[in-house]
C-alpha cells in the first residue's frame, strides 16, 4: 500500500541550553554594621549584581527527568522496577559558556547524541552528532532568524539554546539573573567555607513553555561565594508535558531537575557567527550522499504543482529501504498545507526493484514510460514506473490524471534546478493541489 511516511526529527531528551540575560541595574547590599550577617535577599541582590556585570561565564550542567507515563520510550531510558513501570529516568550533561547580552554555545548530551548550538544576536545555529569527532565535522543548520524582535526562541530574551521534553524555559543553564528573578521567600540555608546557601521558591512564569504546563512553583538553591559569585545552582520542578493526539501519546508529568557549576565570571570570550562555508543551507538535501549513488541514473520531473517545493532528498541505505539494495528518496510538498500536498518519489536500480503488479493495482502509463498504480482505502496513491534503468516509484495524494502530467516528462536530477510550475492538477483526496 502506500508508503508515506511521517519522519520526526530525533527529538533529544535533556535539557535547555543557556544564556546570560542583560541589565543595567545595580542592586546594593544593604548591611546595617560590618558585623550582621547579609540577608537571604541582599545576597541574591548581589549575586544578580555580580551576574550582570561580569557579562561572561562558563558552565556545566547536569540534568535528570523523570517521567510518569506508560512506556519507555528510547534506547538510552532507564528502566525502574516492575512496580514502578510507568517511570522513566533520562540524564543529559550541558556544556557552554555565555555572553552578554546574547551571544551563547552550549553542547548538551543525552541519549547517546550530542547536540551543539550557536547564537550570536538573534540568529540561531545548530548540529548534532554521535561523537564528538562527527560533531566537530557537521555543519551548521541556520533557524530562528525570523527578523522579529525576539531571540531565536520566540521569547524575547535572546535565548540561545535548545528546549528538550521536560526542559523548562525557566531552568536555563547558567541563567542566573532569571531564576534570581523568579526567586521568592529566599532563606539561608547553610554557610561553610566561604560560601552561602540560599533556597528560595521559583514563581510560576505567566506562560509556560510550548508544550509543557507548570503544576507547581518548583524551587531553586544558589550557592555564592564572598562577593556574590555564584558558583552553583540547583534547579527542582515538576512539570505537566502536552500529549499528541496525531501520534497517539498521552500526556505524562515530569521531575525535573538541573544541577549546575559556574566558572570563568568576566573571563573574556569571542563568539561568532560561524562561516559560510561552515553552514548548510539546504540540511534536508543530502547533496554529497546523492553525488555518490551510482546505482541507476536519478530523475526528477520537469515541472511540479504550483507553489510546491523541494523539501527533501537522500540516500536510503539498503537495510531501511523497500528494494534489497540503496535507493534515493526525493520529496516535493506544498509548505502551505501541513495535510496535504505531497509526492514522494523513491528511485532504485532496475536490478533491485520488485517490478511485479500487487494484486489489486491498474496499468499506469506516463508518458513512454510504463508501470501500475493502486490506491488506498483514503485515495492515496502508490504508482511505480520504469524509464530505462531505474525504477521510480511515487507515493503522492496528487490524482491518477495529475500524477500521470507530473511523470510524463523526466530530465537528470539536478537539485540546484527548481522544477516549472504546473497549474490545474488535482487531488486523489478531494483536496486542491
Amino acid at each position: 500500500m502506500t508508503k508515506r511516511r511521517t519522519r520526526l526529527i530525533p527529538v533529544l531528551v535533556g535539557a535547555a541550553a543557556l544564556v546570560l540575560l542583560a541589565s543595567s541595574t545595580s542592586v546594593a547590599v544593604v548591611r546595617a554594621t560590618r558585623d550582621e550577617p547579609a540577608t537571604a535577599e541582599a545576597l541574591l541582590a548581589e549575586a544578580r549584581r555580580f551576574a550582570v556585570e561580569s557579562r561572561t561565564v562558563s558552565f556545566r550542567a547536569e540534568t535528570r527527568q523523570e517521567s510518569n507515563f506508560g512506556e519507555v520510550f528510547g534506547e538510552e531510558a532507564e528502566e525502574v522496577p516492575p512496580e514502578e513501570a510507568t517511570t522513566v529516568v533520562n540524564r543529559g550533561v550541558i556544556e557552554g559558556i555565555a555572553v552578554d547580552p546574547d551571544r551563547t554555545r552550549t553542547v548538551t548530551r543525552s541519549g547517546g547524541f550530542l547536540f551543539e548550538t550557536l547564537s550570536v544576536g538573534d540568529e540561531l545555529w545548530t548540529r548534532f552528532a554521535e561523537s564528538d569527532d562527527e560533531l566537530a565535522d557537521r555543519k551548521w543548520t541556520a533557524s530562528g532568524a525570523d527578523g522579529s524582535e525576539e531571540g531565536p526562541s520566540g521569547r524575547g530574551d535572546g535565548f540561545g539554546g535548545f528546549q528538550g521534553p521536560g526542559a523548562p524555559e525557566d531552568a536555563d543553564a547558567g541563567n542566573v539573573i532569571r531564576l534570581i528573578d523568579r526567586a521568592v521567600a529566599p532563606t539561608i540555608v547553610a554557610r561553610a567555607d566561604g560560601e552561602t546557601v540560599v533556597r528560595a521558591d521559583l514563581v510560576p512564569r505567566a506562560e509556560a513553555p510550548t508544550g509543557f504546563k507548570e503544576v507547581n512553583r518548583g524551587s531553586a538553591e544558589f550557592t555564592l561565594a564572598d562577593g556574590g559569585r555564584p558558583v552553583r545552582t540547583v534547579v527542582n520542578q515538576i512539570l505537566e508535558i502536552d500529549g499528541s493526539e496525531e501520534f497517539d501519546i498521552p500526556g505524562f508529568t515530569v521531575d525535573y531537575r538541573l544541577d549546575q557549576t559556574y566558572s570563568g565570571w568576566g573571563e573574556p570570550v569571542s563568539l561568532e557567527a560561524p562561516a559560510e562555508a561552515d553552514v548548510d543551507r539546504t540540511p534536508s538535501v543530502e547533496e554529497e550522499a546523492i553525488a555518490e549513488f551510482t546505482d541507476a541514473p536519478l530523475l526528477q520531473p520537469k515541472g511540479i504543482p504550483e507553489g510546491w517545493v523541494l523539501g527533501y532528498a537522500d540516500v536510503i541505505p539498503d537495510e531501511f529501504g523497500d528494494t534489497g539494495c540503496d535507493e534515493v528518496e526525493i520529496e516535493y510538498t506544498d509548505p502551505d498545507d501541513e495535510d496535504y500536498g505531497y509526492l514522494y518519489l523513491y528511485e532504485s536500480s532496475i536490478d533491485c526493484a520488485d517490478r511485479e503488479a500487487p494484486p489489486g493495482s491498474q496499468p499506469f502509463t506516463a508518458g513512454p514510460n510504463r508501470g501500475w498504480v493502486e490506491s488506498d482505502d483514503d485515495g492515496y496513491l502508490y504508482a511505480q514506473i520504469v524509464v530505462g534503468r531505474t525504477v521510480i516509484g511515487a507515493d503522492t495524494d496528487l490524482s491518477v490524471a495529475s500524477l500521470r502530467r507530473v511523470l510524463s516528462q523526466l530530465e537528470p536530477l539536478d537539485l540546484s534546478r527548481e522544477p516549472d510550475p504546473i497549474t490545474g492538477l488535482t487531488s486523489s483526496v478531494g483536496t486542491p493541489a
